[in-house]
């Protein structure tokens, strides 16, 4: 029995030796398992739409207008978008290539006017016969938003009605307290109510057109909302 257990402990001994020189001679050899690297997958940097055009908006000093025809169901849906915010954009023009990639049912287009505004249109509309926005008008008015929306739509063709807000909420954050004065002759109405608002200390986002997918007693409403100032950026020049 002696003889037995010096002979597993002289097994043990050499078989401790044996480790540390079998695993030197597989590094030699390039055999040994190497640590794997960690492969991380970049992270995605996703922005709301309302957001990213703010914040790009203050670093270009531009503005947005938008148009789309949804029931007031789906709320806010290009504003509730998600668009990748990096890399960032290094000016105006490379932020108007990607709002075209990033909304691709949408036409965007720099106004004719100032460039620094930037038009979001859905497609579906230009197309629509006597689309209210497209429409001209001749229009001397002085007041409040709010007026400027009812005296446009007196001068609309067709059975157009426009009113402002869209909804409960719309109502809240409304612009029916910033004075205008407007005297166009034969204008789109677009570029009316894109004029009309005094650029300075104003958001980012202008207005927001909401029409109607289908008549009321005939009638197509075209909801407007004017986003109104924002305190940060009154001393921000047009």
């Amino acid at each position: 029995m002696k003889a037995i257990k010096q002979a597993r402990f002289r097994v043990a001994k050499l078989s401790l030796l044996l480790v540390p020189i079998y695993t030197l001679c597989l590094l030699a050899t390039g055999q040994a398992d190497k640590p794997k690297p960690i492969h991380q997958q970049p992270l995605v940097h996703q922005q709301i739409l309302s957001q990213y055009l703010s914040e790009n908006g203050d670093r270009f000093n531009c503005y947005f207008t938008i148009e789309e025809p949804v029931p007031f169901h789906i709320y806010y849906p290009y504003e509730q978008k998600y668009v990748l915010d990096k890399p960032p954009v290094a000016s105006l023009g490379k932020l108007v290539e990607k709002l075209r990639k990033d909304l691709p049912d949408a036409l965007i287009v720099p106004d004719s006017s100032n460039p620094k505004i930037i038009h979001i249109i859905n497609k579906k509309l230009p197309a629509t016969s006597g689309y209210p926005l497209d429409q001209l008008v001749t229009l001397s008015y002085q007041g409040g938003l709010d007026g400027l929306a009812t005296a446009i739509g007196t001068q609309i063709k067709g059975a157009v009605e426009l009113q402002l807000g869209g909804t409960t909420r719309d109502m809240l954050i409304g612009d029916t307290t910033t004075q205008v004065q407007v005297n166009v002759h034969e204008l789109p109405v677009r570029e009316v109510l894109t004029s009309a608002i005094p650029l300075t200390g104003y958001n980012r986002i202008l207005w927001r057109a909401l029409p109607s997918e289908t008549p009321k007693d005939g009638t197509y409403a075209m909801y407007l909302l004017f986003y109104g100032p924002e305190p940060h950026l009154l001393n921000s020049k047009p």
